[in-house]
């Protein structure tokens, strides 16, 4: 299988954790590439992602139809980068499987001890990001579609990325309070804008590590190849036997420390803007519901 990997270019970097459609907790942040250890990070709100859809809500309703518009547009801008599994290599019957945790699990969820895609605080989000990949034919995996792991990323570039959940985080002009997010927030570099009271929670923090895979070289992730090698080192001989020729999942990105330990941002600047003030379309779309038109089948 071709090593596929995931250049950093000057087009956009989207990072979406994505939640099931219920909980309206999705969050989206967006970051951009350069030459500079100093980049701006965009956190959006309002976005067809983060709304509320019970069980049930016709697959016709609007909200999904916004949010398939969403996804085709942001992929019209550059890549996304999702905290959601993607390729799930057979799940839940994958072929030559020998032990009961392949039935559950692909190799790196078990190296990075993430949860089983399957499992019921994932499969809904699961069985979300796959709707929404079958239904845009300009989405492809590992080209501008990836998936990534902000608890891994964290614990590689930091060596922490635990205890931050369903916590919240302030800044107050020089610095973040508010316990284990804070923390990890100010280790990253990241810097709120000076208006008062700007805050961060658990979700939008994960959608800015995940945006960022897409703007740091080459040397700061962890993917294709390497990721096999890491994946294979991981496990021990019988069970390296009952893996995938390519045990990586297609598609799958993490960050990593460069050879020299070092974090190429000095600064990352965190604002928030809305959805119809992000997205020229959907600003159409608030004055005219009749131009609906990024939607793709």
């Amino acid at each position: 299988m071709p090593v596929e990997t995931c250049s950093t270019d000057e087009t956009w970097s989207y990072g979406l954790d994505l939640a099931g459609y219920s909980t309206g907790k999705s969050a989206l942040a967006r970051a951009k590439g350069g030459a500079n250890d100093s980049i701006d990070v965009d956190v959006v709100l309002g976005h067809p992602f983060a709304k509320k859809v019970l069980g049930a809500t016709s697959l016709q309703h609007d909200d999904l139809k916004q949010e398939l518009d969403a996804f085709v547009w942001i992929l019209r801008q550059g890549r996304l980068f999702i905290d959601v599994p993607v390729d799930l290599q057979g799940l839940p019957n994958p072929a030559n499987a020998d032990y009961v945790w392949q039935l559950t699990q692909r190799a790196v969820d078990r190296m990075f001890g993430g949860l089983a895609p399957l499992a019921d605080r994932l499969g809904a989000p699961v069985a979300r990001m796959a709707r929404l990949l079958a239904r845009c034919q300009s989405a492809r995996l590992g080209q501008n579609v990836f998936e990534t792991y902000p608890a891994q990323s964290l614990k590689n570039i930091l060596a922490d990325g635990d205890g931050y959940k369903r916590q919240s985080c302030k800044w107050h002009g020089n610095g973040w309070s508010g316990g284990k997010l804070a923390t990890l927030a100010q280790g990253l570099g990241l810097k709120g804008p000076k208006e008062v009271n700007f805050a961060l929670d658990d979700d939008e923090f994960d959608a800015i590590v995940c945006a960022l895979c897409g703007v740091v070289k080459d040397d700061h992730r962890l993917e294709g190849g390497q990721l096999c090698d890491e994946v294979a080192k991981y496990f021990s001989q019988p069970e390296r036997a009952a893996l995938p020729d390519w045990p990586a999942p297609k598609g799958y990105v993490v960050l990593r420390p460069s050879d020299d330990k070092s974090w190429p941002f000095k600064k990352i600047q965190v604002r928030k803007v809305t959805w119809p003030d992000f997205n020229p379309v959907a600003q159409t779309a608030v004055g005219d519901k009749s131009s609906h038109q990024p939607q793709e089948a």
